[in-house]
Order: structure tokens, then C-alpha cells, then sequence
């Protein structure tokens, strides 16, 4: 499916047509146009065309750590607890997409971006009010960087600079990883319509040397950049860079594609639908076009799933009627095994239903059982419900009014049990709590607490504790005592 990268700007929006080829993805057609009504009265939004638009550098937080995981499943586990120091507002307030790269056997970096709802919202309605909407959402600072892994896939480190009508965005990359983003609120709008030119380029070089700086500060170890301009002004940049760390890009094999940048970037980082992809239209910000999407799929899933489940009905039943003579067999040299048990007791011979005659020695084992008299070999090895409670209201963390920790709710179930024919089998039991945590430390303490028990907890399974909305999930294994 096309894709059109839109990158708006003022009342300018610059156009990119991206399209898949053979030999991978295709800048089809760009184009700078002056209104929305020109973009809508246009060939480029179709039926078949996903349009994609992008927030400002300014309006995505992007943090980087390191954390001493490596599998997935733990990493999402204790990520909320990382999020909620990183950035200044509540991470139920954000919308946040998070990569993961190995940095050896125990250590995993998480790079996240993350926007405000307030911002998607914002975004959305300036979309609306010049009859626009977008079907994905991504980010400037990425769009360029997928712009210059596209042109110079081998291109490190460097700084890309785009000049906008408004603004001007910096990004640094180094080792396949964007380091750091900046903007500043010059652009060649201000440039070219100033009362004062000399004094707005004077501006313009002291705010870019200020960006460029911050952003080698991000990267200390890399003693020589790469820059590359783009946008409108390219020009003007190279005018103003002169520090000998620094190399700029003369022989370029896109030039005429480098005002586009944004428009070309945001096309491709939706086409390749990969794991870097930006996509800050989710929860209730999805497009109703892949809402429909999504639809279709959950129809066409039904219906597998109703046809697979009619196809092992029919299977089962066969199988079921094929196997009861076997079963009731079973049952019957189980009987003669036993010096307890007089199997002419246990018959129902004239019963031709083989069900029935099965539910019938059943019936009868069971009042045998009820039966017996002096010590059953099968005793509950595992905390009983009552232990588990005197356990979570005496324990120091959840009794202690500094933490403030409340039970919402308690499961108690047993996993495994003895049966008839496993009288061996051990009782294995876990716990499952809903709890309110008011603050991340608290449930930092608590979780701590719960690897270092000896005496409730079976600290050599998983323990499974997951923030969820407001509150907290546990659940846990009970530890069997030792027969």
C-alpha cells in the first residue's frame, strides 16, 4: 500500500509519495503545496493510500538506559519502575514506544520516545480544522533519521540539520542509535523576511553552534562528525560551520530531495513497518482505518477459529467414542490390581451405554474411598489458605502505614493435587493479589522482600509482579514443605 508523508509546517506541506519496488522502497513523487484543499483536491489521497504525518522534536521526549536484563518478559516487567524517574509527567499521561538492544549477556538499553495524550490530541485537531487526518502518527527526529540511514545507510556518527519555514531540528546519531534531538525556533521564513537580516543571521549561527554543541556533548567519544543540511537553506548552514572537528557532506547524491526530508523520512519509517517504526496513533487515538483493518482481521480469525473448533468437535467425538472401551479397560485392571477392591462389585453388566459403565465404577471407587478407615498416605504440603492470611497481614511491608500498601483482592489455587491414579502427586499451590502501591519505591521494597522470603514464598519460580493502570498484579508460588 502508498504511502504519503506529509510534513506540515505553517501553511506549507511538503509531500512524498512512497512506494514499494522491487529491490526495496521507492521515492515516487514530491511536492511542496500551499493549502490542504490543493492536497485534497489531488491524486495522492486515495482509497489505497495511508497518509503520515509527524510531531515536532519539541513535542517527543526521548530517553536512553541501560538495564541488567536480558529477556523480554523481565524487561517489561521492571520498565514501569525505570519510566516513572526518566520523564516529568505521569506515565498513564504518555504515550510511550520502547525498543530494546543487547549490550552484552546481562545488560539490555532501552530507548524510548514518548508524547503527551495532550499533544496527540493537540495534533490531531489542527489535522482536522484544515480537513486532514492522519493514519500514523511518527516523529520528525526520526523521519530524518530514516531520511539519512536511507541515502547513506553507512554514514557515522553524524548531525543532520533540516532549515524549516519555522524552525530548525537537529539530530545526532551514532553506532545505529539516535543520541540526542534539539531545535530552535529559526527558519527560513524568519530568515527571508526580516527587517534585519544581518542581525537574524547572527542569531541563526549563534543558536546553531549552541545545538551542535549540546548534541557532541552526547557523545564525547566521537572526536570527528559528519553533518549533512537539509531543507531550504542548506547553503546558509555551510556558511556557518567551521570547527575542525566536523566534515560536511559535499557530494551528495540527494540534493534535490533535501527541502523533502521530513516529508520523504516519515513515508519511509511507515513503509518498512519494522521495530523502529513511530506510531503514536494507539489505545483510543487509533485510526478508524486501522480500526477497520483490525476488524477485518478479528472476522476473518473468528471464522478459523469456528471452523477449527467444529473440525475438533468432530475429531473428539470420534475419538472419544474409540477410546471409552479402552478407558473402562483401564478402570478394570485397576480394580484387579487392588486386594481392597471385589471387581463383581464395580460391574454393570447390563448397561450398554461404555459411559455410563465408566461413571458407574467411578461412583463406586469413590464411596470404596469414603469407606476406608486409618491414616490417608496424601497430606497438603503446601501453606493452607488460613497460613497464607495470618502471612500478608503480619509481613513488614504490607503491615507497615509508611508504605501504604492495600490487598485489593486475593486468589489462592491449587495447581497441582493427588488423584486416584497419582496418588503421588504433590499439591502445588499459588497465590494471586490486586494491590494498590502508591509509589514505584514502595513496590521496588516489596518486590525485594518477596525474592528474599524463606519461608512462604518459592523464590526459585518466577514470581510474576506487573503494574497495571493504577495498581500492582503478584502472583506467586506457594513453597512445598519438605515431606
Amino acid at each position: 500500500m502508498p504511502n504519503v508523508g506529509l510534513h506540515i509546517d505553517q501553511n506549507t506541506i511538503y509531500l512524498a509519495l512512497i512506494k514499494k519496488a522491487k529491490n526495496g522502497l521507492k521515492i515516487d513523487i514530491v511536492k511542496k503545496i500551499d493549502s490542504s484543499a490543493a492536497l485534497l483536491s489531488s491524486d495522492f489521497i486515495g482509497k489505497q493510500t495511508e497518509l503520515t504525518t509527524g510531531l515536532s522534536i519539541k513535542d517527543v521526549l526521548m530517553r536512553s538506559f541501560d538495564m541488567p536484563l536480558c529477556k523480554k518478559r523481565a524487561l517489561k516487567q521492571a520498565l514501569p519502575f525505570q519510566l516513572e524517574s526518566q520523564f516529568p509527567y505521569p506515565i498513564n499521561e504518555l504515550i510511550i514506544l520502547t525498543t530494546y538492544k543487547p549490550v552484552d549477556k546481562a545488560t539490555t538499553r532501552v530507548h524510548t520516545l514518548a508524547t503527551h495524550t495532550k499533544t496527540i490530541e493537540s495534533h490531531l485537531k489542527n489535522l482536522q480544522e484544515i480537513g486532514l487526518s492522519a493514519h500514523w502518527i511518527s516523529s520528525h527526529a526520526v523521519a530524518l533519521e530514516r531520511y539519512v540511514t536511507h541515502f547513506y545507510p553507512k554514514l557515522n556518527p553524524y548531525i543532520a540539520i533540516f532549515v524549516g519555514p519555522s524552525e530548525t531540528l537537529l539530530i545526532a546519531k551514532n553506532q545505529d542509535q539516535i543520541i540526542g534531538t534539539t531545535s530552535f525556533s529559526i527558519g527560513s521564513e524568519t530568515l527571508n523576511h526580516t527587517t534585519d537580516p544581518s542581525k537574524a543571521k547572527t542569531r541563526f549561527s549563534h543558536e546553531l553552534d549552541r545545538s551542535i554543541h549540546f548534541l557532541k556533548s552526547k557523545c564525547k567519544a566521537a572526536l570527528h562528525w559528519h553533518v549533512l543540511p537539509l531543507g531550504s537553506m542548506a547553503d546558509l548552514i555551510n556558511s556557518h560551520l567551521e570547527n575542525d572537528d566536523i566534515t560536511i557532506i559535499e557530494e551528495r547524491i540527494e540534493k534535490s530531495y533535501a527541502r523533502y526530508a521530513i516529508a520523504i523520512g516519515l513515508g519511509l519509517d511507515t513503509a518498512m513497518r519494522d521495530e523502529k517504526t513511530c506510531q503514536f496513533r494507539q489505545g483510543s487515538y487509533t485510526s478508524s482505518h486501522h480500526l477497520g483493518k483490525l476488524g477485518k482481521k478479528l472476522c476473518l480469525t473468528f471464522f478459523l477459529s469456528a471452523l477449527l473448533a467444529l473440525t475438533v468437535q468432530v475429531t473428539t467425538n470420534a475419538l472419544l467414542k474409540a477410546s471409552a472401551k479402552d478407558a473402562e479397560q483401564e478402570i478394570a485392571t485397576f480394580i484387579e490390581s487392588s486386594d481392597l477392591l471385589k471387581s463383581n462389585e464395580l460391574s454393570l453388566f447390563h448397561e450398554t451405554d461404555v459411559q455410563k459403565r465408566i461413571d458407574y465404577k467411578i461412583d463406586q471407587l469413590k464411596a470404596h474411598l469414603r469407606k476406608q478407615k486409618g491414616f490417608f498416605p496424601v497430606n497438603l504440603d503446601v501453606p493452607a489458605m488460613t497460613e497464607v492470611i495470618a502471612y500478608l497481614t503480619a509481613h513488614p511491608i504490607l503491615s507497615d502505614p509508611t508504605h501504604a500498601v492495600d490487598i485489593l483482592s486475593l486468589h489462592y489455587e491449587l495447581d497441582s493435587y493427588p488423584t486416584l491414579n497419582h496418588i503421588n502427586t504433590r499439591y502445588g499451590a499459588t497465590i494471586s493479589l490486586e494491590l494498590s502501591i502508591p509509589s514505584s519505591t514502595s513496590a521496588t521494597v516489596l518486590l525485594d522482600a518477596l525474592k528474599n522470603d524463606t519461608t512462604m514464598i518459592d523464590t526459585q519460580r518466577e514470581i510474576d509482579f506487573q503494574r497495571t493502570g493504577s495498581g500492582y498484579t503478584l502472583k506467586c508460588h506457594l513453597k512445598r514443605r519438605a515431606r
